[in-house]
């Protein structure tokens, strides 16, 4: 099976799009308050986390009608991570590390697309533990492509993903610091709602960019095989 390069950017950058989009539409409706004031008729943004707009239910018990357009979005989000890491392995030469990214991609957008069946009022352990595994496994991917990628030839996308992987190590530091500095429930939940937004919001930017980048680098009519990253390659003899 070959996979047209030019159709499978354009709906990665749709399902990052989309989920920006979504964002922009939920937070102005939401009404379900948070952990501080469970009465509160606004989303705020320095005591909700994004994931708080796929509740089923509000902070004040009523249900969340739009709780299932954000999780749907986040599901879709998911498979753009993989697809995202899935174009840029192509940039690297070594192909054990194009599998690496591929495999670790793909596990970033398994993990986030598994937030949105565990929303955080029914299974908040599961939640934490998928959304920590999309988290790290990103960042390994990030990782790997920052170290192998071609920076002279790709210049552009090196630099937009050593941005990336800066704004995903702030994001784990942050989300291991805080729980070795003795701080009080209110500063923590505001310090992980703001520094959530630091990352997510830069990191959609940048990667809509780095599309751009990529539709110049691959042509219309360029084919990517797919199989090619998963099936080892046959001697020719």
């Amino acid at each position: 099976m070959r996979l047209k390069n030019k159709n499978l950017i354009d709906f990665t950058f749709f399902t990052l799009f989309q989920y920006f989009l979504f964002i922009l539409v939920l937070i102005p409706i939401y009404e379900g308050g948070n952990p501080v004031n469970p009465n509160e008729t606004s989303f705020v943004w320095n005591l909700n986390f994004l994931s708080d707009l796929g509740r089923t239910h509000y902070f004040n018990g009523t249900p969340n009608p739009f709780w299932v357009f954000y999780n749907i979005s986040l599901s879709i989000i998911g498979i753009g991570i993989f697809l995202y890491f899935y174009f840029l392995s192509y940039l690297i030469k070594q192909r054990f590390f194009k599998k690496l990214i591929i495999l670790f991609g793909g596990l970033s957008g398994l993990g986030y697309t598994l937030i949105s069946f565990f929303p955080a009022d029914l299974y908040l352990e599961k939640h934490i533990q998928v959304g920590t595994v999309g988290l790290i496994s990103f960042f390994i991917a990030t990782l790997l492509l920052v170290i192998f990628i071609d920076r002279t030839i790709y210049r552009k996308i090196f630099y937009l993903s050593v941005v990336v992987l800066i704004l995903l190590a702030f994001r784990i530091l942050e989300m291991n610091l805080v729980k070795i500095i003795g701080i009080d429930k209110i500063t923590l939940l505001k310090l992980q709602t703001i520094s959530q937004k630091i990352v997510v919001f830069p990191q959609i930017f940048i990667a809509i960019i780095i599309f751009i980048n990529l539709k110049n680098i691959f042509h219309n009519n360029f084919f990517i095989p797919l199989q090619n990253y998963i099936l080892p390659r046959k001697n020719n003899r």
